[in-house]
C-alpha cells in the first residue's frame, strides 16, 4: 500500500508499512528533531541528525555494543532513554571511581564507574583484584560492564552472560587460566562490589541501549517452535510481548511517554552537572484518507538519545496506525 508522506518541516521523518499481531497492515512514521546540548542548556541544531536507518554498532555487529539503535521500528509503548559515549569524570581529573546519574522527569539511575583494575593469580596468595588505575574517562560501551562468553566445544551449548555477552569478568562453565590477567568490569551497579576472587556473578550496568537478541529483549520475541516455523513465520508469534521493540535497559524506561519539559540532569557524565529541559514540541501527524477526511494524530516521544561524545540530544517521535484507510500523512511540528 503506498501512502505519500508530505514533509514540509525542516525535520528528517520516514514512513514505512508494517505488522504488529493481526493480519491488518499497519503504517509505521518516525521524525527527528536533534539539539546540541551546551553549557546553558539545548540550542536547535541547524544541521539536524538524521534518522538512523539501521542499528549502529561499536564494531562488528552481533560482537560488540549496540551504539545506535534504529529509529524504524514498528512500535515502542514507553519513552526509551538512552545515554552513550564517554563518562567524564568530575572536573576532567583522573580519578580512581565516581558516580555517574542521570535525571529525567522522573526516570532515575546511576552507576559506579571505575578505573582499570584485574584479576590475576598469585602463587601463594591465590586470586587477588589489583589497585584501581586512575582513569578520565570511561566509555559506556557493555565491553565495560560484567558479562562475556567463553569458548567452548562444537557439541556445547554457548557458555554466555545472556544479559551482555561482550563483557567482561564472566568466568562460565570453566575456570579462568591462572597464568592471565583478567580484566574486572569498569561500570557497576550502584552498591555493588567486586569479589577479589573471581566466579560470581554481577548485574550488567550501564545506560546504553540492548540489542535484540540479548536478555531481557530476547525474551520477549515470544514462542518460536515448530509450528510456529511451518505455520506462522515470518509474521510475529502470538504471545510476542511489543516491549521487545523498546531497546532501553528496563529501568531506563519511562512508565509512559513523556511529554518534554521534563527536567534533566546529568552528573558524572561531562566535567561538570549539566541541567536542562526536554524541548517541549507538539509533533502531529496530518492523516488523510481517500475521502479527504484530515485526521490529526499526536505522535509520542518515544526516544530521547543523549549522545556525550558529540554533546547532541536526538528526541525521536513515533506513530503507528492501521494503514487500511489512509491515503497520505503530512507533519506538523510546533513548538509548545
Amino acid at each position: 500500500m503506498s501512502i505519500a508522506l508530505i514533509n514540509e518541516t525542516p525535520y528528517p521523518a520516514f514512513g514505512f508499512d508494517t505488522e504488529l499481531y493481526d493480519a491488518r497492515e499497519y503504517h509505521s512514521l518516525a521524525v527527528k528533531l536533534s539539539f546540541d546540548l551546551t553549557e546553558h542548556g539545548l540550542q536547535l541544531r541547524e544541521e539536524q541528525l538524521p534518522l538512523q536507518m539501521t542499528d549502529g554498532y561499536v564494531g562488528e555487529p552481533g560482537s560488540s555494543s549496540l551504539l545506535a539503535p534504529s529509529d524504524l521500528v514498528p512500535y515502542r509503548e514507553r519513552t526509551d532513554v538512552i545515554i552513550t559515549g564517554e563518562a567524564v569524570a568530575p572536573h576532567g581529573e583522573p580519578a580512581s571511581r565516581w558516580l555517574a546519574e542521570f535525571r529525567v522527569g522522573q526516570l532515575h539511575k546511576a552507576l559506579q564507574i571505575t578505573g582499570l583494575r584485574h584479576w590475576q593469580h598469585r602463587a601463594i596468595s591465590g586470586w587477588e583484584l589489583t589497585r584501581v588505575e586512575p582513569v578520565r574517562s570511561v566509555p559506556l560501551h557493555y565491553e565495560y560492564a560484567f558479562g562475556g562468553e567463553q569458548p567452548i566445544e562444537d557439541h556445547e551449548q554457548r557458555d554466555v552472560w545472556w544479559p551482555n555477552p561482550v563483557g567482561r569478568g564472566f568466568v562460565g562453565r570453566r575456570k579462568w587460566s591462572k597464568d592471565q590477567v583478567h580484566p574486572a568490569p569498569q561500570l557497576l551497579a550502584l552498591k555493588e562490589s567486586l569479589s577479589g576472587a573471581p566466579g560470581r556473578t554481577y548485574r550488567t550496568a550501564s545506560f546504553g541501549p540492548v540489542p535484540g537478541d540479548w536478555a531481557p529483549r530476547v525474551g520477549r520475541i515470544g514462542t518460536t517452535d515448530e509450528n510456529w516455523r511451518k505455520n506462522v513465520a515470518p509474521h510475529l508469534p502470538k504471545d510476542f510481548d511489543l516491549r521487545y521493540f523498546n531497546c532501553a535497559p528496563d529501568d531506563q524506561q519511562a512508565e509512559s511517554y513523556l511529554r518534554g519539559n521534563e527536567e534533566v540532569t546529568l552528573t558524572g557524565l561531562f566535567e561538570d552537572v549539566r541541567r536542562f529541559k526536554l524541548p517541549n514540541y507538539a509533533v502531529t501527524a496530518l492523516t488523510a484518507n481517500h475521502n479527504g477526511v484530515v485526521l490529526p494524530l499526536e505522535m509520542d516521544l518515544s526516544t530521547v538519545h543523549i549522545d556525550l561524545d558529540a554533546s547532541t540530544v536526538a528526541l525521536t517521535w513515533h506513530l503507528t496506525t492501521p494503514a487500511a484507510d489512509l491515503n497520505q500523512v503530512s507533519l506538523s511540528v510546533m513548538e509548545r
